[in-house]
């Protein structure tokens, strides 16, 4: 790898850190990063200067300005899918009373890159916080289980213990048992928790299909006290296959 690449892949490494802290201070920058602090520091500072992070000098704590948006709205605006999308999600999200999303696995974390949720006097419950962007663990999301299921290499990776987290007291979290459960989802064609990402909520997904080299799964998610993993196969599996049939 060249200087100028490795120049680039540490300032990436130091913004990504973000995802796991809000709010890092040198010493998470420069472990996470895998770089000296002074070197870590140069980074920062060239970052500052380019407007996309911010240092508060009483905490000591860096932080992403607003133009990194730009960076993210530029990212979504080249896949495409999602604004092909958006009239089917905000569909399934009406239909459904529960809301719809579009997700692409990065990793072993699932990025929401597409969403809709149902209007107040049709929504059956009040909705995750979840936006545009937001990344949830792969082996306790319908949509993660559902790219896991036609991705073995990062399969592979997200069922490492060190990469399981417990979100809930039902989060499955034995490696043996989220390995079944994507074999299964794979054979199914579907994939569905129930109250592992967040308790109320369950959620079913389906594949959507590989566009441009990017794999893109679509969900549902429910209320878990008027929905069960049967209840979303028997009544919400036919509304995301009627999407894909429209896209045929």
């Amino acid at each position: 790898m060249s200087d100028a690449n490795k120049s680039l892949s540490r300032g990436l490494r130091i913004l990504r850190t973000f995802n796991q802290h809000s709010r890092p201070s040198l010493a998470q920058l420069s472990a996470a990063a895998d770089i000296p602090k002074p070197t870590a520091l140069r980074y920062l500072q060239t970052l500052i200067d380019e407007g996309y992070v911010a240092l508060d000098t009483a905490t000591k704590r860096y932080s992403l300005r607003p133009r990194v948006v730009d960076l993210g709205m530029a990212a979504l605006g080249s896949l495409g899918v999602p604004r092909q999308m958006e009239s089917e999600i905000e569909r399934l999200a009406v239909v459904s009373g529960g809301s719809a999303h579009l997700g692409v696995l990065d990793g072993t974390d699932v990025i929401i890159v597409a969403r809709n949720v149902a209007p107040a006097e049709r929504r059956r419950f009040v909705t995750m916080q979840l936006y545009v962007g937001s990344r949830l663990p792969a082996h306790c999301s319908a949509l993660g289980r559902i790219l896991l299921a036609n991705a073995p290499e990062a399969a592979a990776e997200a069922i490492k213990p060190e990469n399981i987290v417990r979100l809930t007291p039902l989060t499955e979290t034995d490696p043996a048992r989220i390995a079944n459960i994507v074999t299964q989802a794979r054979s199914d064609g579907y994939a569905t928790i129930e109250e592992e990402l967040a308790l109320g909520y369950c959620a079913i997904a389906i594949r959507l299909g590989t566009f441009d080299k990017i794999d893109y799964a679509l969900s549902i998610s429910m209320p878990s006290n008027e929905f069960n993993k049967h209840d979303l196969v028997e009544r919400m599996l036919p509304l995301l296959l009627e999407t894909t049939k429209h896209r045929n």
